[in-house]
């Protein structure tokens, strides 16, 4: 008699499953090692965000058992533009992480040898949303944080489709309501506006590092406006 087990993949924790997808998903990458066919996450930051990584490299040992050590990397001054002249010299740090896990999620999320997740969003809780926050989000909000202008916004750049995908998601799932923002011809942003910030911000905040608190630190400044908050009938006296 046969018995079709699933695979170890699919009885992981559901918190480590989001961790480690939300890795991916924002500044990870998963390549195949040449001489086996184990796969290594890759996860790289500049070296300002080094305590971020490391926060990483924590919740990595805590979750695969592994122990990641950082690894710095000079890159040379180098022309990207050439409206901008040269980069400066700059430094990055790194870490890897070999396990069996990321040989299902190569699958998952490289379906052609390219990175496409939309698939697996749904895998996510609050912590894989704070770390896909953090990779790829960022917050604009204007000096008077109390009455002003805020917005956080994740740079996707995926096609339409996909963004609104994503758009579709966040209002199902976290009832926060994304708008599509063009960046190209072909590819979009998602991005949301005070009362949604605020709300995200909440949600992703007990997962924050001190290191990455400025990307949500209006909340300790900010409080729903009047024309903000819905006021059901039975509340009028």
């Amino acid at each position: 008699m046969i018995i079709n087990k699933k695979p170890t993949y699919w009885c992981m924790d559901k918190r480590k499953k989001s961790f480690l997808i939300a890795c991916v998903i924002g500044d990870g990458y998963i390549y195949k090692d040449k001489k086996s066919k184990s796969c290594t996450l890759e996860i790289g930051h500049s070296i300002k965000q080094k305590d971020y990584l490391l926060y990483k490299a924590n919740l990595l040992k805590k979750y695969t058992g592994k122990k990641c050590e950082l690894k710095y990397k000079k890159l040379p001054s180098r022309t990207i533009n050439k409206n901008h002249g040269p980069t400066p010299e700059s430094e990055t740090t790194r870490i890897f992480v070999t396990h069996k896990y990321f040989r299902v999620l190569k699958k998952w999320l490289y379906p052609n040898n390219s990175k496409k997740y939309i698939n697996y969003i749904k895998y996510l809780d609050p912590l894989g949303l704070a770390i896909w926050y953090m990779d790829d989000g960022s917050t604009w909000v204007e000096k008077n944080r109390l009455n002003g202008h805020i917005m956080m916004e994740f740079h996707t750049f995926i096609p339409k489709e996909d963004a609104e995908f994503l758009i579709k998601y966040f209002i199902e799932t976290w009832d926060i309501e994304f708008h599509l923002h063009k960046k190209t011809e072909t590819q979009y942003n998602i991005r949301c506006y005070r009362k949604n910030s605020i709300k995200l911000a909440n949600i992703i905040k007990p997962f924050i590092p001190d290191c990455m608190w400025y990307k949500i630190s209006f909340i300790e400044f900010s409080y729903p406006r009047a024309h903000d908050i819905l006021i059901k009938d039975d509340d009028i006296l």
